[in-house]
């Protein structure tokens, strides 16, 4: 029951962090603080390793992100295919659900908490400014453009969004998809 409890608390402090961290305005991006700086081969429940790289998908899409170059993680974000399963398998926290986590000891819940919050700050900080595009495409009048913007953004939330993921990559999956879908029917 105690670890339980301090793995509620320590998701609803990460929740709490994300919310606070991705409500700012396009502050300026910041250094990358997670694992996907330096490759590395991680344990997962099942025996598994997964290997977290700088030339993964995810891993570039921050990276190119947090040096600030917005163009090109926009493209980046447009060209993954979100529904393919062995994008979100690169980072451990988006691969897993919250069942695998209360097996882990406090250390690794620990670690992956510290590796998936900055990473859902990045990505909703990315999402914000792909809608941002997109309500501009749409104001010049090439709503084809902004809606493909906005379905991206849909495409990546509804991947994240199942009962597969920890409850706050679900939690963020969900207000992507709910403020993508918001976005696309404003400018139907």
């Amino acid at each position: 029951m105690k670890m339980v409890r301090k793995q509620f608390v320590a998701l609803l402090v990460a929740f709490a962090l994300l919310l606070s961290h991705g409500c700012k305005k396009e502050a300026e991006p910041q250094e990358s603080l997670d694992a996907t700086e330096s490759a590395q081969t991680q344990p997962v429940s099942g025996g598994e390793n997964q290997i977290i790289a700088d030339d993964t998908s995810i891993s570039d899409l921050i990276s190119t992100w947090d040096a600030g170059k917005k163009d090109e993680a926009t493209e980046k974000f447009l060209s993954i295919d979100w529904q393919d399963a062995s994008v979100l398998k690169q980072i451990r926290g988006f691969s897993m659900s919250e069942e695998d986590l209360k097996s882990l000891s406090d250390d690794e819940i620990k670690s992956i908490v510290g590796e998936t919050m900055p990473l859902l700050g990045s990505m909703r900080k990315l999402f914000f400014h792909i809608a941002s595009e997109a309500e501009g495409l749409a104001s010049s009048g090439d709503k084809a453009k902004a809606e493909e913007y906005l379905n991206a953004i849909r495409k990546h939330g509804s991947s994240l969004s199942g009962s597969e993921h920890l409850q706050v990559v679900q939690m963020y999956g969900k207000a992507a998809v709910g403020y993508a879908d918001k976005k696309l029917s404003e400018i139907k």
